[in-house]
């Protein structure tokens, strides 16, 4: 205790006993290495001979514990002794330092190497201690044999110490590489200081050991491809970008990954299975849309994060307006009835200044003499065509003049915009806020994991009218991307990389979010509670994201997706051709000011018919009177 519990911290040593409690032997090696302890250690020593849970939540971070087992039968460990394990390693403060001295007391006087072996199993597969040193605790009589009969000649009491060190020859399972450290009688006790019986037990070459993966949740997190092996096998590679930091581990420290079959469905059983398959070790790692929760450090061991994404209301984009639609949309409705206002005050003014000229100086102005014909003029020069006839009068000409810039200035603007909406006819207004999806009628597309992860940040999901409930997420986005009913609560990576999978290029005119964040998500590598090799990962880890490796590893990620999508999807054309077509809404200005024109002169002929018809008749009836 005093050479391998650092003594410095001051933090203490437990010393907790379990097992039987009627035996006499139990309690006298408790008592005294108790007494023993408190003598000599320079630091507060804990006992514990009850088991309440109670206890074990107080517990602080302890250098060193040592245990005394104590069960009836001699191939089993105390029934609660994995009580005591999940008590200690499940606390907020456990150390995974913690380094563990475990008496066994060997009743039978046989089968120690056994003993410790089930030992070294149970710790490792429950909470992956490796720093145990196992001391067998055993009581041999000695028998004298003769012609008469069998004696008992004299007890003898010895101490066996094991250890034993993972990852070692290859083997990364299995509890095989069991060292004896030493035995020891009680009688002719001897102890060697220069033995360690703590050594560092995590190797710089894993010799090529197999340990598995389990991908699991959403692209770009985990991104798995399927391919058949030469006997037909299925194998399964793993591209995204956690595992990509999980392979520089590998490659470093000589391990051979093994990829299972994805889980891919975020839900509650999936959920469930993924810890299961971690806690009983069919997993070593799982890499994905593993979320860094209290919940999960629960459950599992998680790496420093690698990721760090946002979850939000995807929304459907604004829509492109259709190019013939933008140009005559150019000016509102309010700004082309001032325009007609204008070109028929404009052609009043002339035709009343025509004729008070005309009246006073005698000066006959053909062109402006009739209402028509100022409005034919007027027209003209919107359009850029020339008049019929300029005018002659000064105050006429004046008016005419500030008419014509107008016409220059609007023509202009029009033209510069009718230029632009060619190019770029622009967007219609996109979603914003809750009120406005409320208000016209818009959905809410959601999947129960991702609802109750908005329940947990506070989010209401409740105010949103109208739910839709979709098989999955990918659906839901995909709804909204394309369909654009719905909103829908996911991943902001997670989005881009639907639509870059469905064939967008251009995800800015699909992927659109409301500005609200949901909450945050840190993305890590899982693995089991307490394993020992998560320091080297964390370290990997640390260094190469440093280095930027992860802006790599996400273009690398982004360019495979696009060179091989799921599906083809039209994209928005970035260019077109101008032609005869997008000319359409000033042929129909035309046209509708050709139709205008030959109706005021088809009444023109139809009045002046009348005029002389009526003249004709009034002169006969005139000569005949």
């Amino acid at each position: 205790m005093n050479k391998h519990f650092n003594s410095q911290e001051l933090k203490g040593v437990s010393v907790i006993t379990t097992g039987r409690n009627d035996s006499e032997q139990h309690t006298i090696i408790g008592d005294i290495l108790v007494c023993k302890a408190a003598w000599e250690v320079k630091w507060p020593v804990l006992t514990s001979r009850e088991y309440a849970d109670s206890f074990y939540a107080r517990i602080i971070p302890q250098q060193g514990i040592i245990l005394i087992l104590c069960s009836d039968n001699e191939d089993e460990l105390p029934e609660d002794f994995e009580d005591i394990l999940t008590a200690l390693t499940d606390n907020k403060s456990w150390n995974r330092k913690t380094k563990f001295i475990v008496i066994i007391q060997n009743i039978f006087g046989n089968k120690t190497l056994d003993l410790a072996r089930n030992l070294f199993e149970f710790m490792w597969e429950n909470s992956r201690i490796i720093n145990v040193v196992a001391i067998v605790y055993t009581v041999g009589i000695i028998f004298e044999e003769n012609i008469f009969c069998i004696s008992n000649k004299n007890k003898q009491t010895f101490l066996e110490t094991y250890t034993w060190f993972p990852y070692r020859d290859g083997n990364c399972k299995e509890v095989i590489n069991i060292v004896s450290m030493g035995k020891y009688f009680i009688q002719n006790y001897t102890y060697h200081s220069e033995i360690n019986i703590f050594p560092y037990k995590i190797p710089d070459n894993f010799m090529g050991c197999t340990m598995t993966v389990l991908p699991y949740g959403l692209p770009p997190y985990q991104i798995t491809t399927e391919t058949i092996g030469s006997s037909g096998n299925v194998i399964y590679e793993e591209s995204g970008i956690p595992f990509q930091f999980l392979k520089l581990f590998a490659d470093k420290f000589n391990i051979t990954l093994l990829i299972q079959k994805p889980i891919q469905d975020l839900d509650i059983s999936e959920g469930l299975t993924l810890i299961n398959n971690i806690k009983k070790g069919t997993a070593d790692f799982t890499v994905g849309t593993i979320v860094l929760l209290p919940m999960t450090e629960f459950f599992i061991h998680t790496t420093i994060p690698i990721l760090y994404d946002t979850v939000k209301l995807l929304s459907p984009c604004p829509t492109p307006i259709p190019r013939v639609e933008r140009v005559i949309s150019i000016f509102t409705s309010e700004v082309w009835i001032s325009i007609g206002m204008v070109i028929i005050s404009a052609s009043m003014v002339l035709w009343f200044l025509s004729r008070k000229e005309t009246n006073s100086q005698h000066i006959r102005l053909s062109s402006f003499r009739k209402l028509s014909q100022c409005l034919q003029n007027t027209w003209a020069s919107l359009f850029g065509v020339s008049v019929s006839e300029m005018p002659t009068s000064s105050r006429v000409r004046c008016f005419f003049m500030i008419y014509i810039c107008f016409c220059i200035a609007l023509n202009t603007v029009f033209q510069a915009y009718f230029t632009t909406f060619l190019i770029e006819p622009g967007y219609g207004k996109g979603v914003e806020t809750l009120v406005e999806v409320n208000n016209i009628g818009m959905g809410i597309g959601y999947t129960y994991i991702m609802v109750q992860m908005a329940f947990q940040a506070d989010y209401n999901v409740s105010a949103y009218k109208r739910q839709v409930e979709c098989e999955n997420l990918a659906k839901c986005m995909e709804r909204t991307m394309f369909e654009g009913d719905i909103v829908t609560i996911t991943l902001k990576h997670f989005a881009y990389y639907q639509a870059i999978a469905n064939g967008i290029q251009d995800t800015s005119r699909v992927v659109c979010f409301l500005d609200e964040i949901i909450f945050s998500a840190y993305f890590v590598i899982g693995t089991h509670k307490g394993s020992p090799i998560m320091y080297d990962l964390n370290k990997i880890i640390n260094e190469h994201m440093e280095m930027g490796l992860i802006k790599k590893f996400s273009s690398l990620s982004i360019h495979s997706i696009k060179l091989k999508p799921i599906r083809e999807t039209e994209n928005v054309e970035e260019y077109f051709v101008f032609s005869i077509v997008h000319l359409a809404p000033v042929f129909i200005i035309l046209i509708c000011g050709c139709l205008l024109s030959s109706t005021v002169f088809i009444f023109e002929l139809g009045i002046g018919f009348c005029r002389k018809k009526f003249s004709r008749i009034f002169l006969i009836k005139y000569i005949f009177n």
